[in-house]
């Protein structure tokens, strides 16, 4: 079932793993989505991106339900909207800030059909018209998904060959050239947890909240600009870890690579375990965070009222390893380093094309920039 939590600002479909919500018994098959259904959010989300208004094209058939906090969009009239063409003008910062105003709630802000009627929009009167501009906003939403995809499969390459190497012991090297000099330790040992980092107090620097870590991949996305105070202090090459219930069972992991020598430290949210290289690589640390067997030892340590339990640093610090000879963390660094490199450029990469279609967008579907 879609639900508020499965759209994306500024428009898109995300799955939330284990926290999407799943059924088996009879519906009603009016509640049942079909392709390209266009929905669009009449609720906010407590603690989340301000979502009211926001708008996404269901991918596919026969799989997606929706409910009492999502509108099914439909248009009528002999000559209806581009479909496409729709989905931006609902996407579009005129018609949601026209949503919002209207919503009402403190705590959670929602709104109903007839306020979403409503709104006022500018719609070409030639379906051609809207046709291109659709497409213009498309091929950057395509680009953007493309690029997405080749961030996922790099990450899953660079996850493959730490499993082959250090789980399945499975090497590049012949056997007998590193049979020895393999080392079991604790986790304290091999990393350091929740280093010391120096920063400028008050300095404004950037910030990175807990919505900002992804429960699949590295990338962090959602950096904010804050003076810098508490919280968790880190710098490139870091591993973020969220220590507090669900955001640990869902995944919520990142890598620092965003920063530069104008910024080097960055602060975060106090819910964060920082993890940093001591006597192996920052990628081996990123990739062990990632297993399941250190999420469950990390689930398994954790403390503290029902619904606000958090993982023990000191728990964690005796997690088991076994520190690599240096040369076969030399090898592991060349095979995955520039995996990791080159999905830093490619986020960059998707910034510079959302900052394009977000700039294109209103100005497209107000007339203010004619095809």
């Amino acid at each position: 079932m879609l639900t508020p939590g499965n759209f994306v600002e500024g428009g898109g479909l995300k799955l939330r793993g284990t926290k999407d919500k799943h059924y088996s018994a009879d519906f009603p098959e009016q509640y049942m989505l079909s392709e390209k259904d266009i929905l669009v959010v009449m609720t906010d989300l407590i603690q989340s991106a301000p979502l009211l208004g926001g708008a996404l094209i269901v991918p596919e058939d026969n799989r997606f339900l929706h409910n009492q906090r999502l509108g099914l969009v439909q248009t009528k009239g002999k000559e209806p909207v581009d479909r496409s063409f729709l989905y931006y003008l609902l996407n579009s910062p005129d018609y949601k800030a026209q949503v919002r105003a209207s919503a009402t709630g403190a705590t959670v802000r929602h709104t109903a059909p007839t306020r979403i009627e409503n709104c006022h929009v500018t719609i070409p009167n030639d379906p051609a018209e809207q046709r291109a501009i659709a497409e213009i906003l498309e091929w950057h939403d395509i680009a953007i998904f493309q690029t997405s995809r080749q961030i996922e499969l790099l990450e899953e390459a660079a996850r493959l060959i730490y499993t082959q190497w250090f789980v399945r012991l499975r090497f590049p090297r012949p056997r007998a050239a590193i049979s020895t000099n393999w080392r079991p330790a604790k986790l304290e040992e091999a990393v350091s947890i929740n280093p010391k980092t120096p920063c400028e107090a008050g300095k404004e620097a950037p910030f990175v909240p807990m919505t900002a870590l992804s429960q699949t991949g590295m990338v962090i996305e959602g950096i904010e600009q804050r003076a810098i105070g508490g919280g968790a202090k880190f710098q490139n090459g870091d591993t973020l870890l969220a220590r507090i219930t669900p955001c640990l069972e869902n995944g919520k992991t990142g890598f620092v690579q965003f920063l530069d020598d104008e910024n080097p430290v960055a602060s975060g949210s106090t819910e964060f375990i920082v993890l940093r290289s001591r006597r192996v690589n920052p990628y081996w640390v990123y990739c062990l965070a990632r297993t399941e067997h250190f999420r469950e030892f990390a689930i398994r340590s954790m403390s503290g009222a029902d619904g606000r339990q958090r993982v023990s640093t000191d728990s964690l610090a005796q997690y088991p390893v076994t520190i690599p000879p240096a040369e076969i963390l030399d090898d592991f660094g060349k095979a995955v380093g520039p995996m990791f490199e080159q999905i830093h450029t490619l986020t960059q990469q998707i910034a510079q094309l959302r900052q394009a279609r977000d700039l294109l967008l209103p100005r497209l579907i107000s007339g203010q920039l004619r095809l």
